[in-house]
């Protein structure tokens, strides 16, 4: 029980480091320095601008996600999921 309790701790510590880290590739690649509130709305301002723009659904659902990010895990993982 002891060995699966501390596996149970390490696959989660490992998952967060693995969204921090997706979270940092992402926002760079958008250009946002820092994950302020200014920066994050201008992210999202930058999003609404483009949205449906592209013709390509996937892309789209990105862009939405985007458009409504505010840097929760769940912003993450459904970023990531794209």
């Amino acid at each position: 029980m002891a060995r699966a309790r501390e596996q149970g701790t390490e696959l989660s510590t490992r998952y967060k480091a693995m969204l921090d880290e997706t979270e940092r590739l992402l926002l760079r690649e958008l250009d946002v320095t820092e994950a302020s509130s200014r920066q994050l709305a201008s992210l999202r301002a930058r999003a609404e601008n483009i949205r449906d723009l592209s013709g390509d659904f996937r892309l789209n659902a990105f862009v939405t996600r985007i458009a409504k990010f505010e840097g929760t895990q769940a912003d993450v993982e459904g970023s990531a999921s794209y």
